[in-house]
């Protein structure tokens, strides 16, 4: 019997999975459409916010304002210690009621101390003379509130995706871009131009409906009760063997935006993040599948049945048509939305269409290599990507600017799929055995009782057959 929970109540109902392989089917599709739903919401809002921004803020001032974005998802990937990767495969498709407190147990104290460091700092860059510091010190408080922000919107796109509850990300989605949307058209209106503001409406939009939607969903805890120090345990140290090539993917993915204003200028920057917000559309199906899959993916692995061939094959057909589609269309629709000051060249326009497609092929391998608990082959493809990628934005930004800033992305995103194809491999994945103590027919990871829910990501299908046999 499969235990379904559906609605705030927790309501349970048994399923026969022998007779019920289509509504299965469908409850998969049905979790996938509210994902990919959700990116679709934040391409269609984040375009209009863009669209505003391009024309209240110059080059410059948009690019000051995607620094300090990406200073605070740089922050935001040591808040969270690679939680939000392992909650699926630690608590595999378990009620958000049961993985909040396990969430919470296990962010909340760092996220303290980065909003008292961030809201020092700010005070200082407000009240001290620093020179050329000053900017940096008063972005502190927006920047540290961002990132928890950011925290706090992934833990619960985790928890959600794991709970088969994707309808509340497309919610939480639909909400926050609603309040950005609308912050940021008040402040064009008003005419205000001060970075940290701007900042500070971002971070006070997504974190305040992440924290409500949190507190609806689940009893945040504050210290670990005795039974739950055991599984907390596990999802921390999943979380930190998982983070290593969370970082590693962040810094390949995001270090391009953070380096243009140092190698380049900040408005290389402002042109940059306009053009890879068009270019990120690519990606956006293709996380929306794996995020939704995961927990499947690792169940499947389990028990011995996982196939991923035809998905992935699906998704090389998806790209190369929307490559083709965004490098013809792409520089005209730029101009269109943005303006003729954001215009980006033809190269440009390829490298980062190129990269955006290889880099969402990346989440959909990486899936795949977290539910055969290759985790050590992920973080090493990882950090190669990263390490080439980096390289790459030192030697090509300098003398190509912005173009040189996407193919060190091209170049790092492709040697991380390469690692990413061979992850995994050599592990069959037997049929896997009921855990002790786990009733009949109830698949891995919805056990009744707390130990039986935990899953060691450490252990690939043949050693978790070992160890429940």
């Amino acid at each position: 019997m499969l235990l379904w929970l559906n609605g705030p109540g927790a309501r349970a109902m048994s399923v026969d999975l022998a007779d019920n392989k289509e509504a299965k089917t469908s409850g998969v599709r049905a979790q996938v459409s509210h994902a990919i739903a959700s990116h679709g919401v934040v391409l269609v809002l984040s375009i209009l916010t863009n669209i505003i921004a391009a024309r209240t803020l110059d080059p410059s001032q948009r690019g000051a304002l995607a620094a300090g974005m990406q200073a605070a998802f740089f922050l935001s990937t040591f808040l969270l210690l690679g939680i939000d990767k392992s909650t699926p495969i630690v608590f595999n498709e378990q009620p958000m009621g049961k993985t909040i407190p396990f969430v919470w147990l296990a962010a909340s104290r760092q996220a303290v101390v980065a909003l008292s460091i961030g809201a020092g700092m700010t005070i200082i860059g407000l009240t001290a003379d620093l020179g050329n510091l000053d900017p940096i010190f008063v972005f502190g408080f927006p920047t540290a509130l961002m990132a928890i922000a950011t925290m706090l919107d992934a833990s619960f796109r985790s928890v959600a995706i794991n709970a088969n509850r994707s309808q509340l990300v497309l919610l939480s989605t639909a909400t926050v871009g609603g309040l950005i949307l609308a912050g940021v058209a008040g402040l064009s209106v008003t005419d205000v131009r001060t970075v940290p503001v701007w900042l500070l409406l971002y971070g006070v939009a997504r974190g305040s409906v992440s924290l409500l939607l949190h507190l609806r969903n689940g009893h945040p805890a504050s210290k670990a009760q005795p039974d739950q120090v055991a599984p907390l345990k596990v999802l921390r140290s999943t979380g930190r063997r998982l983070w290593v090539a969370s970082f590693a993917n962040f810094a390949a993915w995001r270090s391009d935006r953070l380096l243009l204003p140092i190698l380049a200028s900040t408005s290389d920057l402002g042109v940059y993040v306009v053009v890879a917000t068009l270019t990120d559309v690519l990606a956006a199906p293709t996380e929306a599948v794996a995020s939704v899959m995961i927990p499947r993916w690792r169940s499947a692995a389990l028990e011995g049945r996982l196939q991923t061939g035809a998905i992935i094959a699906m998704t090389v057909a998806y790209l190369v048509a929307s490559i083709t589609g965004l490098v013809v269309l792409g520089p005209w629709i730029t101009e269109l939305l943005f303006g003729a000051a954001y215009r980006p060249t033809t190269s440009l326009m390829v490298a980062l269409a190129l990269a955006s497609a290889v880099y969402g092929m990346n989440r959909l391998l990486s899936g795949r290599a977290m539910a055969l608990g290759a985790t050590r082959s992920i973080s090493l493809a990882e950090l190669v990507g990263m390490v080439l990628a980096m390289v790459s934005y030192v030697v090509l930004i300098p003398k190509y600017g912005t173009t040189g800033a996407g193919l060190g992305s091209l170049i790092g995103y492709s040697a991380t799929a390469i690692g990413l194809l061979l992850a995994g491999r050599g592990q069959s994945g037997r049929p896997a055995s009921q855990p002790t103590g786990q009733p009949t027919g109830q698949p891995t990871g919805q056990a009744t009782g707390q130990a039986n829910s935990v899953i060691d990501l450490d252990q690939t299908p043949d050693e978790h057959t070992r160890a429940t046999t």
